[in-house]
């Protein structure tokens, strides 16, 4: 690594820079401390984990590195099984909406939440590693042996595997693929296995019977490639949670980011492309009353005030770690990576419009009905932008469409999280109602809870129809997501150099 040229692009970086000079630094260190295999595709988790600095001012300064010259950016594809490197892309646009799986011999629809993973690297001018991108089997999975080295050696790992059953043992860089079948009685006695890398990436052994008990795989390395052996079952889970997982950034998550969207905002998919979300949720706003407020007010004083409306919540947005897709007339459509973020962001906008509206008369006033849902969509690529399809998009503006003016109305999806319940009860959730309604155009009943600041309840006179007024108990939802593993840098830090 060029040090010098390290610290040049990081002077290029700090014209430019909204994170702390501390972060700045403690990524730096972190660079100069870490290992060339840390550094072929970097982890923000990984280096907030290590260095102490958050996790946001990492993204943010590695997007604006990206951008400085400082780093690459890489969109990797997991497969949804053994969680392997299925692809690398070095651009937004360039995802495609399926990729597969060679070893585990399937094909899977690409996730921006679960399956797509953003990471960074040195600018080549600062250090070229001459390696694949790799990525170890998580945790887990359980694997055995867990071997790794140079090529050109010879290298062993014994375990013991006590239950019957096939096995798959395999190499993370390379992808060479073998079976391993476990039958018959225990033995005491290690079995020996020999297992040749060849220069073509494949194994030259690709088949082992043994008995449980313990065994002993030795490598021989004959490829150009740090080469490994790794053995997990060869039945696989049908989907590894992302909670499962060592933490990552998500392809969802980068979209998020203010950063990501200001330098690489115009960066879409082909127009025939799609990603599949998971899960996200929505927040659609509207202005109540708006024809009359144009009638009342006139035109351009009308407009100033949908323009005041806009910077509000556009500003709440961005402050909540959303973004918006887009506007439709006066009503707004944004996405949030968590419920309570999308919660949050509605409250601190109602609080700003009732400040807005301090020494208004009645018909100068701004009311906003907000409407928060969350479920599974579809990216796709309109007029050179991101934006979302699909059912949850329409319940999320049904939703919205049943509030009052100065209410949040939210489904149950929205609801499920701890944090969201702590909002309420921080916001006066006594007042949060529960009724199931009748979507238009939609057959299936929708629970949702109905949430609203005080002139919004003495604008309603009555529960909306079918409302029967009682307040649902709030009840947290556990969740949670897997820590980093700390084991891959002392597996293969030695195999690496």
């Amino acid at each position: 690594m060029d040090t010098n040229a390290l610290d040049q692009g990081f002077s290029r970086l700090a014209e430019d820079l909204s994170a702390s000079g501390q972060a700045e630094r403690k990524f730096r260190d972190w660079l100069v401390s870490s290992t060339e295999i840390e550094r072929l595709r970097i982890n923000p988790y990984h280096v907030a984990a290590e260095s102490g600095a958050p996790v946001s001012d990492i993204v943010g300064l590695a997007l604006r590195g990206v951008a400085a010259g400082l780093f690459d950016l890489h969109w990797l594809v997991h497969c949804p099984h053994c969680n392997m490197i299925t692809q690398e892309c070095r651009n937004f646009f360039e995802l495609s909406h399926s990729s597969d799986c060679k070893m585990c011999d399937v094909d899977f629809d690409v996730d921006a939440l679960t399956r797509i993973e953003v990471t960074f690297s040195l600018n080549r001018s600062i250090e070229d590693v001459d390696a694949t991108a790799f990525c170890l089997p998580p945790p887990v999975l359980c694997s055995k042996v867990n071997i790794a080295g140079p090529p050109g050696e010879t290298f062993s790992g014994t375990d013991i595997i006590e239950e019957p059953g096939v096995y798959r043992f395999f190499c993370p860089v390379t992808l060479a693929k073998g079976i391993l079948t476990v039958s018959g009685e225990r033995t005491d006695q290690v079995q020996e296995f020999n297992v040749r890398q060849l220069p073509s990436f494949n194994d030259a052994e690709t088949s082992f019977v043994a008995r449980p008990g313990p065994f002993r795989f030795t490598l021989v390395n004959d490829c150009e490639k740090v080469s490994g052996i790794f053995i997990i079952p060869e039945a696989l889970p049908d989907e590894l949670p992302l909670e499962s997982l060592p933490l990552r950034l998500t392809g969802l998550e980068t979209i998020h980011y203010e950063e990501y969207r200001k330098l690489f905002g115009d960066q879409a998919l082909a127009e025939s492309e799609h990603l599949q979300i998971s899960s996200v949720t929505l927040l659609f706003t509207d202005i109540a009353g708006s024809t009359a407020m144009y009638e009342n007010l006139g035109n351009a004083a009308a407009y100033s005030t949908v323009r005041n409306h806009f910077e509000i919540l556009f500003r709440c947005v961005e402050a909540h770690q959303g973004f918006v897709i887009k506007t439709i007339g006066d009503s707004v459509m944004a996405s949030f990576r968590a419920n309570d973020d999308a919660l949050v962001c509605a409250l601190d906008a109602q609080r700003e419009f009732d400040t807005l509206n301090e020494g208004r008369d009645e018909s100068s006033r701004i009311s906003v009905k907000f409407g928060l849902h969350r479920g599974p969509a579809i990216l796709v690529n309109l007029n050179g932008r991101i934006d979302y399809f699909g059912s949850t998009v329409n319940r999320a503006a049904r939703i919205q469409d049943t509030a009052a003016p100065n209410e949040v109305v939210f489904s149950a999806e929205a609801r499920a999280d701890s944090e969201v319940a702590d909002t309420l009860l921080r916001n006066g959730g006594a007042d949060v109602r529960e009724e199931i309604i009748t979507l238009k155009g939609i057959e299936t009943g929708q629970t949702v809870f109905r949430f609203a600041n005080d002139r919004a309840w003495k604008i309603q006179n009555s529960p909306p129809p079918g409302c029967p007024g009682a307040a649902a108990p709030l009840r947290p939802a556990a969740h949670g997501r897997a820590g980093l593993g700390a084991t891959w840098r002392q597996l293969w830090r030695a195999g690496f150099r």
